[in-house]
């Protein structure tokens, strides 16, 4: 599934979203609305069962003969909001414990197996890749959403941040990212590397390596706390760029 391209474009006011994949043809996909006629799929996170919106037949017989080879089996799912999240504090209590960061049921994306937002420091990365000796190795195995950019910033510094400002947006850190093997599948090939690099190299270094982000709304009281206990001043032109 890492070969899967999206994107999201509009003909006039009706949003589409375009699936590409290799031998595959372009899949034009009308995002569903919630309609009393509308089929619904349900989707397992962590024993938590979820309820989405149904993308159709079409979507359907796109992802498996992709997937499978076959012209039936999986079903496209698409969560509008209204379907939340309610046993994230059950299911994850074990790493809500052991990070004490503030993960909560509000913390967490919609169809995601936790938050919505992952956090990297590019300086990180190429620690790993250094240790490891494998050039190939960069911020796309660890398929973050954020990646911060700075040539003073030491590895790893994102370990010690809880909250972070981008633009008019403040992010807390809410959980440690902990890895798995996915971080070994080449996103350009969707090969897995048979030497478990990097997630070799991060478990021998008790790293996680990413951050999981919640999108704050409070923004009035913690952006006043940035600006005079952590950010030092509040001139933009000297905010570190992401």
């Amino acid at each position: 599934m890492v070969l899967i391209q999206v994107r999201r474009c509009c003909l006039g006011a009706i949003p589409f979203v375009l699936f590409d994949a290799p031998r595959m043809t372009t899949l034009f996909l009308t995002i569903p609305e919630d309609e009393p006629e509308q089929k619904n799929v349900r989707i397992i996170q962590c024993k938590e069962s979820i309820s989405i919106l149904d993308c159709g037949d079409e979507a359907a017989a796109w992802f498996s003969a992709y997937i499978l080879g076959e012209p039936s089996g999986f079903r496209l799912g698409y969560n509008n909001g209204s379907h939340k999240r309610t046993e994230v504090n059950q299911c994850y209590n074990y790493l809500i414990q052991h990070n004490n960061r503030g993960l909560t049921t509000e913390s967490t994306g919609l169809n995601a197996d936790l938050c919505a937002l992952h956090l990297i420091s590019a300086s990180s990365v190429q620690d790993i890749t250094k240790r490891t000796g494998i050039p190939e190795i960069n911020e796309d195995c660890f398929r973050p959403n954020l990646i911060v950019e700075d040539q003073f910033l030491e590895p790893f510094a994102e370990d010690n941040w809880e909250y972070i400002r981008v633009g008019e947006v403040i992010l807390k850190s809410v959980l440690e990212c902990t890895r798995c093997i996915m971080t070994c599948i080449n996103m350009e090939t969707g090969i897995r590397r048979r030497d478990r690099e990097p997630l070799k190299t991060m478990e021998s270094k008790g790293r996680n390596l990413e951050l999981h982000m919640l999108t704050e709304k409070t923004m009035e009281f913690i952006v006043g706390s940035l600006e005079n206990d952590e950010c030092g001043n509040d001139d933009d032109n000297d905010d570190d760029t992401i």
